[in-house]
């Protein structure tokens, strides 16, 4: 357990600069203000993730995607991406 918060830790000091100073004005310090600053820079990162990850899918001719593919709604849906190829014969991926 202490390994994944600090891992959180780490990850809000390296990437979560820019969640700061809401964060502070919310009344974070110390250890808090580090978790959120990494969980706030790790759903940002996952967001960007997402929507590069959607526009990809997207392309692929005959592909249906489940769930929500609105890409303003993106974060109300986890990372993970369910789809179906209608006709994979002859379908190769580069």
């Amino acid at each position: 357990m202490l390994g994944a918060i600090e891992y959180f830790e780490r990850f809000g000091r390296e990437f979560g600069a820019t969640q700061a100073a809401s964060l502070i004005r919310a009344g974070y310090t110390g250890r808090r203000l580090l978790l959120k600053q990494g969980l706030a820079a790790l759903q940002s990162n996952e967001l960007d993730l997402s929507c590069t990850r959607l526009a990809a899918l997207e392309a692929v001719p005959g592909l249906q995607i489940y769930g929500v593919t609105d890409p303003d709604k993106l974060d109300q849906r986890v990372a993970a991406f369910s789809f179906r190829l209608k006709d994979p014969v002859g379908c190769f991926f580069v």
